[in-house]
């Protein structure tokens, strides 16, 4: 008795020829390897790159695209519409600490750029102390 298998290769056996004859004639249009068209090499870089690190994984490089694009909405949407200019009204109100590190700052500045040094203007005399907040004890005498 045969085994399916031998029934299969017997029943096919014919096709194997004409099979044959097919390849042949696909082959035969093929143009020669000798004129097929050579990719250059950044192209096939590029071809490499894609297949090997976009395909695979493109859920993940799709996510990473949409927080960006969420990301650079936010800061459009919260940035000022003008930056604040330093101001009159801005440098009186900061700090004598402040305003000392801006002189020393221009000082600097003016004795490293090779200019006239500014005449450094007399800081202002230390503020007397103010009342204490302790209470004296009251003596009694008596």
């Amino acid at each position: 008795m045969k085994t399916p298998r031998e029934v299969l290769f017997q029943h096919h056996d014919t096709a194997d020829a004409r099979l044959d004859e097919l390849r042949h004639e696909v082959v035969a249009q093929l143009p020669p390897a000798a004129t097929a068209r050579r990719e250059s090499l950044p192209f096939q870089f590029a071809q490499i790159v894609w297949r090997e690190l976009i395909l695979p994984a493109r859920r993940i490089w799709a996510g990473l695209a949409t927080i960006w694009l969420i990301t650079i909405a936010l800061n459009i949407a919260s940035r000022e519409d003008k930056p604040q200019a330093i101001t009159q009204s801005n440098a009186a109100s900061d700090t004598p600490e402040v305003q000392q590190a801006l002189k020393q700052q221009r000082l600097l500045y003016a004795e490293l750029a090779g200019l006239k040094k500014p005449t450094p203007t007399n800081p202002s005399p230390a503020p007397l102390p103010g009342p204490r907040s302790q209470r004296r004890p009251d003596t009694f005498i008596g």
